[in-house]
This record gives C-alpha cells, sequence and structure tokens, in this order.
C-alpha cells in the first residue's frame, strides 16, 4: 500500500512538472528542469516593492499585470527605463530578456492657510505627494486691526505650532493665530563659555510657558538644573 501511494505521488508531481514546462517552456539538465525563454522583469519603481518576473516561450506575448497601487501616486504606464524610455503596450512581445519599470504621477493636495477671522484672504496651494511648502511671506499676510500675527497652527484654537518646511501628504489645513496683547521673544542662554546658541521662543501675551516647549541641553559634566532669570541662578 506504502509503495502504491508513492507511485501515486510521483505521477502526481510528475503531472505539474510537465503542464509547467508547457506553460513556460523549459529543458531538461543533470539538475532537473530550467525554465527558457524570455524574461519580463516587472519593477514598481517605488524604492520599496520587489520586482516579480514572468517568462516568456518563444513567439509567445505577455498580457498587462495588475496595476500596481502606491502611496501619493497615480500609476500611469509601464515602460522601459526607470526614468522614461519607451511607453509599453500590452500584450507585450519580449525580443529579449527586459525589465519594464512603473511610471508615476505624484497625486496634488490642496494646503489651505486659514487667516482664521472673517475675510477673503485666506490663500491656497496645489502641492505634490511628497513635496513640501513654506509659509506665506509677511507680505502675505493681511494687516488686522488690533491684532498680531503669532504662528500657523493645525487647529483654530489650542493647536500646535507648525514647523516649514512642512512635507504634504493629504490636503492640510493651516490657520493664523492672533495675538491681541503682543508677543514676546524669550532668548534661551546657556551661560557657559563655547556654549552654542538655541532658537529663541514667541510667547503671547499672557499665556505660560510649558516646559515641554523649552529646550533640552546638556554640557559635559554637569548636571542641567534649570532656567533662570539671573546669569548666577538668583
Amino acid at each position: 500500500m506504502k509503495n502504491k501511494s508513492k507511485i501515486l505521488i510521483a505521477q502526481i508531481l510528475a503531472g505539474i512538472l510537465t503542464f509547467s514546462c508547457v506553460a513556460t517552456s523549459c529543458v531538461e539538465t543533470n539538475g532537473g528542469y530550467v525554465e527558457t525563454g524570455t524574461t519580463i522583469k516587472f519593477d514598481y519603481n517605488d524604492g520599496k516593492s520587489r520586482p516579480y518576473s514572468v517568462v516568456a516561450g518563444e513567439g509567445e506575448t505577455v498580457e498587462k499585470p495588475e496595476t500596481p497601487i502606491r502611496e501619493g501616486y497615480e500609476f500611469s504606464h509601464w515602460q522601459t527605463a526607470k526614468d522614461g524610455g519607451e511607453q509599453v503596450t500590452f500584450p507585450y512581445a519580449p525580443s529579449e530578456n527586459v525589465t519594464l519599470y512603473a511610471a508615476w504621477t505624484a497625486k496634488q493636495y490642496k494646503v489651505t492657510f486659514d487667516m482664521n477671522y472673517n475675510n477673503d484672504n485666506d490663500i491656497e496651494k496645489s502641492i505634490a505627494y511628497g513635496q513640501t511648502v513654506e509659509a506665506p511671506a509677511e507680505t502675505e499676510i493681511p494687516v488686522r486691526n488690533g491684532y498680531e500675527f503669532f504662528a500657523w497652527q493645525n487647529k483654530s484654537e489650542g493647536g500646535s505650532t507648525i514647523t516649514f518646511p512642512y512635507t504634504v501628504k493629504k490636503d492640510v489645513t493651516f490657520y493664523a493665530i492672533w495675538a491681541s496683547g503682543g508677543i514676546y521673544t524669550l532668548d534661551f542662554d546657556l551661560n557657559y563659555d563655547g556654549a552654542g546658541t538655541l532658537d529663541p521662543l514667541k510667547v503671547m501675551a499672557g499665556n505660560e510657558i510649558e516646559k515641554k516647549n523649552t529646550p533640552t541641553v546638556k554640557r559635559d559634566g554637569y548636571i542641567f538644573v534649570g532656567w533662570s532669570t539671573s546669569n548666577k541662578a538668583t
């Protein structure tokens, strides 16, 4: 009974191998069977995915593969070079081993700079996925009586200040934050010879300064204790 089972399994495997050889063309070698024909490699050209390959026998053509997907991009077509080349049409009949590359078009996203009060001066920009956007120039920000422009934040109230340049990956809105009581600048001095400089911090009058918003500093041989308004730490 065991011998019959072994024979049946061998016959099934032989049948699978025969079908595979007919479908892709192959030749027998001392080590078994290897595929012959023309190899077409499809490279997704996205810096992440692995290419995959198909083998076309003599006179065979290759059909268009399933449309690839890439975050932030629209698939355009297959082409013969990574950054250009000839656009390929399907069914495709290769004359030699070849790599085909996916061509992509970056999606455009809307970036809105909302002035955050009743006005018609909001700014909208169209930015390609993965590209950066800068904050509007001072000349683009309207003058508002009784207020001073403070910063761009991700919410109309109680948001976080945005650092520019900002990398765009979706539609996004930034909100202008206005100060009605003045804006103060805090400078941070590391208070020892040879120390570098730190970026100042802008604070609206009446607002508290949170520890998380102050710089994190280190000095060899010392433990940082805190900030003082005197260089003698009095």
